[in-house]
């Protein structure tokens, strides 16, 4: 399975992938009230692998933290670090259903690109 995801920024870009995963996961969320924040930083070698880091990291908040992520705000993506804050609430198994158990980001046919006016990335998951 995998998400196509575009964005006018990298910012964009980030928080759009970051949502067609959280979609996959979750698929159509309930409103959600009392939201909590999570900041996080990372490093990678390059752009891509600051994307599956992005990614392979809230597949992590999700699992450890039992932590739905609602929205998501991604302050910078330099070609080598980025800053985010992830918004959502900890989770009781009733009261979001998932849908689909995510493993891992993958780097399979990983594709990140500039095109004439936006930025567009297709990455594939493990389940």
């Amino acid at each position: 399975m995998g998400i196509e995801a575009t964005g006018a920024t990298l910012e964009e870009l980030f928080a759009n992938a970051a949502g067609g995963l959280r979609e996959m996961i979750f698929d159509v969320l309930p409103p959600v009230s009392g939201q909590k924040s999570l900041h996080i930083t990372l490093e990678g070698l390059d752009l891509e692998e600051l994307l599956v880091s992005w990614l392979n990291e809230i597949l992590y908040i999700i699992e450890t933290q039992r932590f739905v992520p609602v929205s998501f705000q991604v302050i910078k993506v330099g070609e080598t670090k980025m800053s985010a804050i992830v918004f959502g609430k900890v989770f009781e198994k009733k009261q979001f259903a998932v849908q689909r158990e995510v493993k891992a980001v993958t780097y399979h046919q990983l594709m990140l690109e500039k095109t004439a006016d936006s930025w567009l990335a297709r990455l594939f998951v493990d389940l």
